[in-house]
């Protein structure tokens, strides 16, 4: 993929001097596909960055205590503030930072992982490997895989020539630069960036797999207890399995005359059933009188 959008996209959006992606489209084909071009951006970028202030209204509103709804939009007011006073150079100046926190958090995250698996970095691969059989290359021609080697090769070529060719997000970048030459070195400095971001991702991915592997019991405890016990949320359709799975320990045998939605009325009686299920003399079930 880089070298394609080295030597043919930012080249061609240099030539044109085009001040966005679409306007290239306009210039090519027509105005109605510009527009529609464009407008397909815009909605995606909508939906992109309300998820993007969802997620980290989540995080900060959990660790502060403020309002959610006022930290969405006190983070709208300040992006909205350093954009409109720094323009373009503001915004990628904090791409750098944000770059520069986000590797910081990883390697934190990374190293929190191995230290608190079963057998450090080796213990992590081997747990995650363990029972699967081609997980890091499969290039067996089968259209049922769903994670074969080709099928990858090929999405992500694809997915990243849309994002880095084809995108105005990274267009407007290439575009602002001063040159062609300048276009294609930031270019190469983001794919080592991402070169390090995606694998390191890939690894807490594993990592955190491995632990709760390991210490099942804390899934649960991490499991927010507020829809299970509450039947006005979705508490009240969970089945009978996805709680057993994700809430209560593995030893922990409810019963066939389980009721979810007894469960969920009862705090008293699921934390008896937790404190039953996770003491060693704990039997298949002990927890059934809760019905």
């Amino acid at each position: 993929m880089a070298p394609v959008v080295i030597w043919v996209f930012i080249p061609v959006y240099s030539r044109l001097k085009c001040k966005t992606a679409y306007e290239y489209l306009e210039q090519r084909f027509h105005v109605s596909v510009r527009c529609l071009a464009s407008g397909l951006f815009i909605l995606l970028r909508i939906g992109w960055m309300a998820s993007a202030t969802y997620a980290a209204s989540v995080a900060i509103a959990t660790i502060s205590g403020v309002d959610q709804y006022v930290v969405i939009i006190s983070l709208g007011v300040v992006a909205i503030f350093y954009t409109m006073l720094g323009g373009l150079r503001a915004v990628m100046w904090t791409d750098v930072l944000q770059f520069f926190i986000f590797a910081g958090t990883i390697i934190f995250a990374l190293g929190l992982l191995i230290s608190q698996a079963d057998g450090g970095f080796s213990g992590i691969v081997e747990t995650y490997t363990k029972g699967r059989d081609n997980l890091i290359v499969n290039f067996a021609v089968d259209p049922k895989l769903r994670f074969a080697t080709f099928a990858m090769l090929i999405g992500s070529f694809l997915e990243g020539l849309s994002a880095f060719g084809a995108d105005q997000v990274a267009v407007q970048r290439y575009i602002a630069a001063k040159d062609e030459k300048t276009s294609q070195s930031g270019f190469l400095i983001n794919m080592l960036g991402l070169s390090f971001i995606v694998p390191s991702l890939l690894c807490i991915g594993a990592g955190l797999f491995a632990y709760f592997d390991h210490h099942p019991e804390d899934a649960g405890r991490r499991c927010s207890l507020r829809s299970v016990r509450n039947p006005t949320a979705q508490s009240s359709t969970m089945q009978r399995t996805e709680i057993q799975r994700f809430v209560l320990p593995r030893n922990c045998d409810c019963g066939p005359m389980f009721d979810s939605s007894a469960l969920a009325d009862d705090a008293s009686a699921f934390e008896e059933c937790r404190s039953r299920s996770t003491t060693p003399e704990a039997v298949p079930g002990s927890c059934s009188k809760i019905t």
